[in-house]
């Protein structure tokens, strides 16, 4: 049976600053499976991934917590929005918001950085209704700041609002990395399917499948939601 192995990139395929695979395992794997890769990385920021580290080894790409997809050729397959009205609803309660580093606004496929929240406000008064807005990225100065942040803004009906690390995701109502893999999986034959990841944000997608992995150093809350650990990414290639 076919496999597809989804994986989450930053502290899991990254890790310690570089690839954390063998190469050509990965490659041997494709011949006969899918390679999946699931990020909170936007569309923009993906790119610089893939320049950074050289690495375009993938099928699919969920990007944006599960905001969108894409296939090897950048081709987006789908994409849940934000609406103008939400977004500026949402900014204007950070505000009041301690511990807040840099703001990263997807829209129309391109990352724009802002230092504070008063330069996001002023920039949302230029976007216009028929700009595509994909999610809002907040980095805190620390995991505890980003914590406080969380609590505080967390109870939205209309968004999607997730905590990994000192980051703080902020995407379409109902849309997770689980939601991600859904959509992936709607377009593909039925496969076994396996997924790694070692944070908060990967603990959705873990609910898609028994064949589930996280690594040893993970968060405790991470690894109780695993069905397995390992200490390197290799191994899941034997499983």
């Amino acid at each position: 049976m076919t496999r597809i192995l989804i994986s989450d990139i930053d502290g899991t395929l990254i890790r310690q600053g570089k690839v954390a695979l063998d190469r050509q395992k990965l490659e041997n794997f494709r011949k006969s499976n899918i390679f999946v890769l699931c990020t909170g990385r936007n569309y923009d920021s993906f790119h610089h991934f893939m320049q950074k580290y050289a690495f375009d080894t993938f099928d699919y790409a969920i990007l944006s917590n599960g905001a969108m997809l894409i296939d090897q050729e950048f081709n987006i397959l789908y994409a849940s929005e934000i609406s103008l009205e939400v977004l500026k609803a949402q900014v204007a309660k950070l505000e009041t918001i301690n511990g807040i580093n840099r703001l990263f606004l997807v829209i129309n496929l391109k990352e724009q950085v802002f230092d504070t929240v008063a330069s996001l406000l002023a920039a949302i008064n230029d976007i216009k209704e028929s700009d595509t807005i994909i999610g809002l990225t907040i980095e805190l100065v620390n995991t505890q700041a980003a914590k406080t942040c969380f609590d505080q803004i967390k109870e939205n009906p209309d968004l999607s609002i997730q905590h990994n690390h000192s980051y703080i995701d902020i995407i379409s109502q109902g849309t997770n990395k689980k939601s991600g893999i859904a959509t992936l999986l709607s377009k593909l034959e039925s496969s076994r399917v396996q997924v790694i990841g070692d944070g908060e944000n990967d603990i959705p997608m873990f609910e898609k499948t028994d064949e589930s992995f996280s690594f040893y150093d993970a968060p405790d809350v991470v690894k109780e939601k695993a069905n397995y650990l390992v200490d390197c990414y290799d191994e899941i290639f034997e499983t």
